[in-house]
């Protein structure tokens, strides 16, 4: 017996306005408005630039006020496509899923024995869920990773000790997928097997960006793609657009 046709949506869950399961785990083809998908690809040349140096002195200090990065294109490209994004968070699977996801973890809770004060908070959040009047919707500046934050997971003596280079990326793989999703075509479920034999796929997650060299006594910081987040999110054009995504 055939296995149904996956939907993009068929796992995204919003909890405490965290979105997860943005897609279905797995190699997926989509169809996806491809002008979209040229548009995101434009936004995350212009983000994938961004660097940052981090002086080694303010790793483990308080800094007074967040830094967050600027992300312009990926804010600028979610901003245009707000309607979409408002449509992919309300489609009905995503609040059944979220109503699903909160019983089981609250059941989950209980059945561990969590402290009281866990389980009261994982409690709310679900009776707010579950409420009628209840939509999903998202603070895209909560996903924006800090530069800082990032920057003071470096271990610089131990790098330094085996001659590694002070540089680290921020993950933005679960933002990209979101703006993926305005991709889609709204309804659409994944193409047959032979869905994209034979196309040219352009990748938006592997992008060359220029060297930047890491000079002493800093850190070099930049957004970047985790491959146990995104392992790989490729669009091509066929007799439609398409998007392939590959997720752990």
């Amino acid at each position: 017996m055939t296995p149904p046709k996956s939907s993009s949506l068929s796992n995204l869950v919003v909890w405490h306005g965290q979105p997860t399961g943005v897609f279905p785990p797995g190699e997926h083809v989509y169809p996806a408005d491809l002008g979209v998908a040229k548009e995101l690809l434009a936004a995350l040349h212009t983000d994938f630039d961004e660097t940052y140096l981090v002086s080694t002195s303010m790793l483990g200090s308080d800094h007074p006020d967040p830094w967050p990065f600027r992300l312009a294109g990926l804010r600028a490209f979610l901003q245009n496509h707000a309607s979409r994004l408002d449509e992919v968070l309300g489609c009905p699977a995503v609040v059944a899923n979220t109503r699903e996801h909160g019983r089981h973890l609250v059941a989950r809770l209980r059945a561990i024995g969590a402290p009281k004060v866990i389980v009261d908070h994982q409690e709310a959040e679900l009776a707010r869920v579950s409420s009628g009047q209840w939509k999903p919707a998202i603070d895209i500046a909560e996903l924006v990773p800090d530069v800082l934050g990032t920057a003071s997971v470096v271990n610089v003596e131990s790098r330094t000790t085996h001659g590694w280079g002070l540089a680290v990326e921020a993950d933005i793989g679960n933002l990209i997928l979101l703006a993926a999703s305005c991709c889609v075509l709204p309804g659409a479920v994944e193409e047959g097997e032979s869905g994209g034999d034979g196309l040219e796929w352009t990748s938006l997650i592997e992008i060359d960006r220029e060297e930047v060299s890491v000079p002493a006594g800093f850190v070099r910081v930049r957004p970047g793609v985790y491959p146990d987040v995104v392992e790989a999110l490729e669009f091509a054009e066929g007799s439609a657009g398409l998007l392939l995504v590959t997720v752990p």
